[in-house]
């Protein structure tokens, strides 16, 4: 889901659409262009709830995100194109005098709570729109891992119901992948557990593989020539409060360091020990926690789409880490310990998944998963 607005042809895209006011929408492979009286909309990804040709008409009407999912939509007339997206845009947005893309910076940053248009002459007018809403119910812990559970479960079966394309999956090994897999084959076993971590070399992929490395979730990625979706536990650690960095001030709200509370016997030991961040000086200047948490996991860009190989990112929703943010101190520390909701809301289902996991993340050899799994 690359992209670069430009006023002209660009080489390094594959595929190049003129948009009716005179603007080149250069792109990978795997957009569809919808027509109507009055606009044309060029989009790729996925809305969870229904198919994209069900949301052209909502997208040329609204102002503000309403579909979660992972798409971006152009949504031109004879004056202006809108770029819009999901409520939890998952790719980078920037806009400068010669484009406005996700591939490279270029300009300003437009963060996840802008909505841009741009005119023919590259042009920007901005809107904004509140990108997260926070999580104000008291719930126990189990009635937090329940919500969790409520939630996860609506987004596949929204997402199954209308998903026409092959499903991959690629375990790792990670509590995240394995949380993924375990819903995934709750729903369906109609999927493919791939044992290679495998990349067609693409026209785009070739002209821009040095650019696409430089997005770390870029940086290992699945690749293939024909439509199908790539399962993925992407903003994982991000949405339920394992990132090193956001999970420290979360801790710090309650007095407490990794060195706290950690155990060497940990699941999570040796990664966050590894990096351990300060945020002393951080924290004194957040005026709320939660706040700050959720407002920089909502910027958090990890998996888009690239070709024709779409990705299936059930945890990136925001709505997972404010509730996840009302957790109690004990179950903060767990999950900071052993990845604890984690794996309640993988015992709800098959308890036997959490077989898989292992601390040597994306290099466990497959044939140790092949043997948990058979």
């Amino acid at each position: 889901m690359f992209f670069s607005l430009s006023t002209s042809r660009l080489d390094n895209f594959p595929y190049h659409y003129t948009l009716p006011n005179g603007l080149v929408l250069n792109t990978d492979d795997g957009w569809n262009t919808y027509t109507t009286d009055s606009h044309t909309v060029i989009i790729k990804g996925y809305a969870n709830k229904c198919s994209l040709s069900e949301v052209i008409d909502n997208l040329i009407v609204q102002d503000i995100p309403t579909y979660k999912g992972n798409f971006c939509a152009f949504v031109a007339d004879s004056e202006h194109v809108k770029i819009l997206h999901d409520t939890n845009r998952g790719f980078p947005l920037w806009a400068g005098d010669e484009c406005v893309t996700n591939l490279f910076e270029h300009g300003e940053q437009r963060w996840i709570d802008c909505i841009i248009t741009v005119n023919n002459k590259l042009e920007c007018s901005q809107s904004f729109f509140t990108a997260y809403k926070k999580n104000t119910q008291q719930l126990t812990d189990a009635e937090l891992v329940d919500s969790l559970h409520n939630t996860i479960c609506e987004t596949y079966e929204q997402f199954l119901t209308h998903n026409t394309k092959p499903l991959k999956m690629f375990l790792s090994g990670g509590i995240d992948t394995t949380t993924v897999w375990a819903y995934l084959d709750y729903f369906t076993k109609n999927y493919e557990l791939v044992d290679y971590e495998y990349i067609k070399f693409t026209p785009f992929y070739c002209k821009n593989s040095t650019a696409l490395r430089k997005f770390w979730g870029y940086q290992q990625i699945h690749l293939w020539d024909d439509d199908c979706v790539l399962v993925s536990g992407s903003n994982g650690d991000e949405n339920f409060l394992r990132g090193p960095f956001t999970l420290a001030i979360a801790l710090k709200q309650h007095n407490l360091t990794f060195d706290d509370i950690l155990q060497t016997s940990d699941y999570h030991y040796s990664y966050l020990m590894k990096k351990a961040p300060n945020v002393d000086d951080v924290y004194k200047e957040i005026a709320n926690v939660e706040d700050y948490i959720l407002n920089m996991n909502a910027n958090d860009y990890q998996h888009w789409h690239l070709d024709r190989t779409l990705t299936f990112t059930p945890f990136k929703d925001i709505s997972l880490l404010s509730t996840v943010l009302c957790s109690s101190k004990d179950l903060l520390i767990d999950q900071a310990r052993n990845a604890e909701i984690n794996k309640q809301l993988v015992r709800k289902l098959d308890a036997s998944k959490l077989d898989v996991l292992s601390n040597n993340k994306n290099y466990l050899p497959f044939e140790n998963i092949r043997l948990a799994v058979t």
